[in-house]
């Protein structure tokens, strides 16, 4: 079994979660970067419990929807959005193959959910958001930045829940791979996670990956969660890579 199809659901039973505040500072950044209305339609890819497409539903959006392999994830974000009776699309798939016989005007990968797989099977996901991207839609990839992976890598404890976290964290400069690897400390016996790789590119890496499919660069942010764009530019320093792609007119058979 691979990282991917395990960890998620592994951290979700054990209270892993994300503040409010930060996801609602990333759905305002997606608004400010994406000039989004809410007549756009979003769709999230490795949506996880829903979190992103929730918080748009809150604020107004009304064709949304999310893709995620974690039945219990989807399940869990169909409970949610039941509960406050809110109008998301949900079920679960693999990025790499999935046809959902229709376009939408925003893709959304956050979170560092793209490099999952080998480079095959990566292109076969951006492949995947271009076919399901209308002329002149956009796309976000949220990254970790190549040139800035220092303040991941090492070893951290992280007291969490009553518990405390060791993380190491190591990158592979060969195969440009981040490797994180996770033991929960309690005071029973120690549980060691999946070790979670992630691909990590290179801004021209991605570039040429994504024109390949018919993605064109739009513009580069620094954090995906800061909505204003002159205290959000990209460089060596930035925690993040927010690559924003649009997509490029089809021609005709493709």
């Amino acid at each position: 079994m691979q990282w991917w199809q395990c960890l998620y659901d592994i951290r979700f039973k054990e209270g892993w979660r994300e503040p409010e505040e930060v996801t609602r500072s990333q759905v305002d950044f997606l608004e400010a970067a994406l000039g989004l209305t809410k007549e756009t339609s979003v769709l999230d890819l490795a949506c996880g419990s829903g979190r992103h497409l929730i918080e748009l539903a809150h604020r107004g959006y009304q064709d949304l929807t999310g893709i995620d392999y974690s039945s219990l994830l989807i399940s869990e974000a169909t409970t949610l959005s039941q509960k406050h009776q809110l109008r998301i699309t949900l079920s679960q798939g693999d990025m790499r193959d999935f046809d959902l016989g229709r376009k939408f005007g925003c893709v959304t990968l956050l979170d560092v959910s793209f490099g999952y797989f080998d480079e095959g099977d990566n292109e076969k996901v951006i492949g995947q958001v271009a076919r399901h991207l209308r002329t002149g839609g956009l796309v976000v990839f949220h990254l970790f930045n190549p040139h800035n992976l220092a303040g991941l890598l090492g070893r951290k404890w992280i007291p969490w829940n009553g518990e405390f976290l060791l993380m190491e964290t190591a990158f592979d400069p060969v195969e440009a791979i981040v490797a994180f690897h996770t033991i929960v400390v309690s005071k029973g016996e120690p549980r060691r996670h999946p070790t979670q790789k992630i691909r990590v590119y290179s801004l021209r890496e991605l570039v040429a990956m994504a024109s390949k499919a018919g993605l064109d660069l739009v513009r580069v942010y620094g954090s995906s969660v800061e909505p204003r764009p002159h205290l959000n530019g990209f460089d060596t320093q930035s925690r993040e890579m927010v690559c924003v792609f649009q997509g490029r007119q089809r021609s005709e058979g493709t």
